[in-house]
């Protein structure tokens, strides 16, 4: 990135406007930044000219975004999903959804409602990769657990050390229901999502999901910390759910 010229360029463009710079943990300048209308003046919204080579993954609490490309490419992804966007482009980001771009000195207008700020601007600083199941029985039916906390969850949890994400996939299932390998079928890969951890603001949780089958009715946790597991039908299983993005993940799947 040419700051110098950028910086020149946004100068014309907005005199009198701040200019801010965000640097890599190597110290480069990836990103550019120009106070259009900014916060201070109206807590309600703010709006910013971005320059972004690459930007860190991070997400907002209460702030909705709207990126408009006005010149380059921006490769931008929301919770792992890809968008590539032209001069032109708009695009809105809600609040905790994780959101990184890269866009070798594409100029981007955000706006921010309300407006941009730092306590609101949540860097991820790890990442948690796991699996899980969504197991069915003949009935049609689904699992879930309750686990500690009051919280309704697919069985799931965090990858082991060399451990592939089926047998991750598998192990869980396993300590959460005791449904073990001889009682499962793998039917497919469903796809991952993203979560910010509940107890950790910094932490994204990469899920990913297969659909096991089984003919066995019985199931016992294996595990304290699920204290019950119960067969349920689509809607009920969506229903209690605790966290939205589970429950989006499966509403997306269109289960019959």
């Amino acid at each position: 990135m040419i700051n110098s010229q950028i910086k020149q360029d946004l100068q014309k463009l907005y005199p009198g406007k701040a200019i801010l710079e965000n640097k890599n943990a190597n110290g480069k300048v990836t990103e550019i930044l120009c106070e259009i209308e900014p916060t201070t003046k109206h807590p309600e919204y703010s709006l910013a000219i971005a320059v972004i080579d690459s930007n860190t993954p991070h997400y907002h609490k209460i702030t909705t975004e709207t990126y408009e490309v006005t010149k380059g490419t921006l490769t931008l992804f929301i919770d792992g999903v890809e968008h590539i966007l032209q001069k032109g482009d708009t695009i809105t980001i809600k609040p905790k959804q994780m959101h990184y771009a890269t866009g070798n000195e594409a100029w981007i207008k955000v706006y921010s409602k309300p407006g941009w700020s730092s306590d609101d601007h949540i860097l991820i600083t790890e990442t948690n990769i796991g699996a899980g199941g969504l197991v069915k029985n003949i009935e049609g039916e689904f699992l879930i657990v309750l686990q500690e906390g009051n919280v309704w969850s697919l069985p799931k949890g965090r990858q082991k050390p060399n451990e592939t994400l089926i047998e991750t996939a598998f192990r869980k299932v396993y300590e959460e229901t005791g449904l073990d390998k001889t009682n499962l079928i793998l039917k497919k890969y469903l796809g991952k999502y993203y979560r910010i951890q509940f107890d950790s603001p910094n932490t994204l949780k990469e899920i990913n999901i297969y659909l096991f089958e089984t003919t066995l009715q019985k199931v016992s946790p294996q595990h304290d910390d699920v204290l019950k597991v119960e067969w349920v039908s689509t809607k009920e299983l969506i229903k209690r759910l605790t966290f939205p993005k589970d429950k989006l993940f499966i509403q997306n799947l269109n289960l019959q």
